[in-house]
């Protein structure tokens, strides 16, 4: 079948979510993220159980909360600071970009930048994804792979049309680097890359 990009206010992007606790290794030194002094920093060689990373769904098209050792986190200019009791409004809310490759980019909340592991801890101020700019998700139970909304066209998914007979108007929508079709799950009616068959 063809493959094709979709385009309406914004790119049509596969989202991987991580699915109860997990944790992120950064791609700068490939060292795992966690807290120091509540500044969210990829610098140790092992992961923490105490330091599990959290996602939680706020209704909010694609974006989600992240909460790391029981805080949830701010996307501020210095960086991800994660220290507060409750979600923190509009800068504590992030978007997951899959980058390919087992990888996901973190977009932040404040001017929508991409989120890059450095020295001085995970900063949101990239205007596209770039080595620094991906992190690996372990310990989590498999994602779920939902359809999101993306400003970048680098972030549009590629699906593969489908049709059971070539003048068909009814297709099917293979997400091409998931290698599953679109379809909405039951339980919450979200849409995403779940189905293994059309």
């Amino acid at each position: 079948g063809d493959e094709v990009t979709l385009k309406g206010r914004a790119w049509v992007s596969v989202v991987p979510v991580p699915m109860g606790r997990f944790t992120l290794r950064g791609a700068r030194v490939h060292r795992y993220c966690g807290l120091q002094d509540s500044v969210l920093v990829c610098n140790s060689a092992a992961a923490r159980n105490s330091e599990g990373m959290f996602l939680q769904d706020v209704g909010h098209s694609g974006r989600f909360a992240l909460r790391v050792a029981g805080s949830f986190c701010r996307d501020l200019p210095s960086g991800i600071r994660c220290d507060q009791a409750k979600i923190p409004g509009d800068s504590g809310l992030f978007a997951l970009v899959h980058a390919g490759k087992g990888k996901i980019a973190i977009q932040g909340s404040r001017v929508h930048g991409i989120c890059s592991d450095q020295d001085k801890g995970i900063v949101c101020d990239a205007e596209k994804p770039a080595l620094l700019g991906t992190f690996e998700i372990s310990h989590s139970l498999a994602p779920r792979f939902i359809l999101g909304l993306s400003k970048l066209p680098s972030a549009a998914a590629i699906f593969v049309v489908r049709r059971h007979a070539r003048d068909s108007a009814e297709v099917s929508l293979l997400c091409k680097d998931v290698g599953r079709f679109v379809s909405v799950d039951a339980k919450d009616a979200t849409v995403g890359c779940f189905s293994k068959t059309e």
